[in-house]
């Protein structure tokens, strides 16, 4: 069956306009972005295969850690769809990030967590980055450090201070995430934090915290008492 041969009021478009977006289903909302199906699946169908993936119940953002690659494997999907979906699940995951966000004052590792929680917790990679800070502990910038693994091997020490020294900051607080989920230290944590720390006092730069984030939790390594 086609959704234009479903009762007016079980379709996707009709349904919305009658009921609003929030009483639609992920897999219906999912349906009006792609539009059409195959010859053998509504768009219905193909939603409802393409969230099978959201094996973690995170929502559209799910999407963010599919690869147009991946997307365009799906049954119904092509690169029109997969790019449209990319898009849609780019500005879900913004339009949960807090607003205004230079300027904005860091006074405890509570605050770093509610700024960084929403773009780093469902990343499959570990990603390294740095928040710039003025002698007001006010945000400057925030700079991505490293992708795909944080430890000494492959996070170049001077690359961290390139952009501080740049901005002028005068305070940086390391931030990366654990996509296991647990936001505990390891020793790599620990052993690249110092080194960091180390290096920050002869470029002049205060290294005021490092904080991980796993999932809706997180740890300061300063907190801890680790460095």
């Amino acid at each position: 069956m086609k959704v234009k041969e479903l009762p007016e009021m079980e379709r996707p478009y009709e349904k919305l306009e009658m009921y609003g977006a929030e009483n639609l289903s992920m897999a219906e909302l999912i349906a009006i972005i792609i539009k059409s199906g195959t010859k053998d699946l509504t768009s219905i169908e193909v939603a409802q295969e393409l969230i099978k993936d959201d094996i973690n119940n995170i929502g559209i953002t799910f999407l963010k850690n599919l690869s147009l690659e991946e997307l365009r494997d799906k049954k119904g999907i092509g690169r029109v769809k997969a790019i449209q979906l990319k898009a849609i699940a780019e500005l879900a995951v913004r339009a949960t990030k807090p607003t205004n966000i230079l300027k904005r004052k860091i006074i405890t590792p509570e605050d770093v967590f509610k700024i960084m929680i929403s773009e780093m917790k469902n990343e499959k990679q570990e990603i390294l980055k740095t928040i710039l800070l003025d002698n007001q502990n006010q945000i400057i910038k925030i700079v991505t450090n490293a992708i795909g693994s944080v430890n000494t091997s492959y996070v170049e020490i001077r690359e961290i201070f390139k952009e501080p020294i740049k901005c002028s900051a005068v305070k940086i607080i390391l931030v990366h995430n654990h996509p296991s989920g647990n936001p505990l230290p390891s020793i790599s944590d620990i052993e690249i934090t110092r080194k960091i720390l180390s290096a920050g006092k002869i470029f002049g730069i205060d290294v005021v915290d490092h904080i991980i984030i796993g999932d809706e939790k997180f740890s300061s390594l300063k907190r801890m008492r680790k460095f």
